[in-house]
C-alpha cells in the first residue's frame, strides 16, 4: 500500500531559523505531529499560515534524508507525521512513523 509520497525524492519539513530543531505541530488531542510536505511550495504556504517568520523550509534529500529524519523524530518522542495531499492520496494523511520505518526494506533495527 502506498503511503502517498516517494521517499526517493526526499521530503520538505519546517525547522527553526537556526535549523537545529524541527517545528512540530499538535493534533486535536495535543499529540506532537511532525510536518512532511511533498513540495517546497506546499511547505512555504503552510509556513506562511503559521505566521512564524523566522522558521525555514528544510529539504531532506532522498531516502536517506527521510529515514534519518524519521529516526530523529522517533528518538525525540514524535510518533506521527502529517503528510500533505499528493496525487496518490485523497486527503492529508497522518503517518505512523514507527510503522512506516519498519516497512522500509533497508532499515534494520540494531
Amino acid at each position: 500500500m502506498s503511503q502517498g509520497f516517494d521517499v526517493t525524492q526526499g521530503i520538505y519539513t519546517l525547522a527553526t531559523s537556526s535549523e537545529d530543531e524541527f517545528i512540530i505541530a499538535r493534533d486535536t488531542e495535543g499529540v506532537p505531529v511532525a510536518l512532511f510536505f511533498t513540495s517546497q511550495d506546499k511547505a512555504e504556504k503552510y509556513l506562511a499560515s503559521m505566521k512564524q517568520p523566522h522558521a525555514k523550509v528544510l529539504h531532506l534529500e532522498g531516502r536517506d534524508g527521510v529515514l534519518e529524519l524519521t529516526e530523529d523524530l522517533l528518538e525525540g518522542g514524535v510518533k506521527e507525521a502529517f503528510l500533505d495531499r499528493t496525487p496518490r492520496t485523497t486527503k492529508p494523511t497522518v503517518l505512523n512513523l514507527e510503522d512506516w520505518l519498519s516497512k522500509q526494506p533497508e532499515y534494520q533495527e540494531s
